[in-house]
């Protein structure tokens, strides 16, 4: 039961972090990165319905393709105007997730 938790949790987290490089301004800044030759390894997130487990492997493999693109995005000037114009809580949601996607993160994922 606890591991099926674990696993929940993880998927849960790979949604987050899909949900968030799908925002179209967040994308565009994926976007950027590769036409100016910064980002190679990367590809748009992916939403998938909650109701449908067998597509759980689709999923974390889509968020397993933002780490480059989520390593380099607090850094980038774009981004940095664009957490300007957000509200505090909005601010905090996307800070806490650039703090968890760590190593240890997408290892469990992996």
């Amino acid at each position: 039961f606890l591991k099926l938790l674990h696993i929940l949790g993880v998927i849960e987290f790979a949604r987050r972090l899909n949900n968030f490089v799908m925002r179209n301004r967040v994308d565009n800044m994926r976007l950027e990165l590769i036409d100016n030759n910064l980002l190679t390894d990367s590809s748009a997130g992916r939403a998938l319905p909650d109701t449908r487990m067998n597509l759980a492997h689709d999923l974390l493999a889509a968020a397993i393709r933002q780490r480059t693109f989520i390593s380099m995005l607090p850094q980038t000037p774009s981004f940095i105007k664009y957490l300007h114009t957000r509200t505090k809580k909005d601010k905090a949601l996307i800070q806490q997730l650039l703090i968890d996607c760590n190593y240890q993160c997408f290892m469990r994922m992996e």
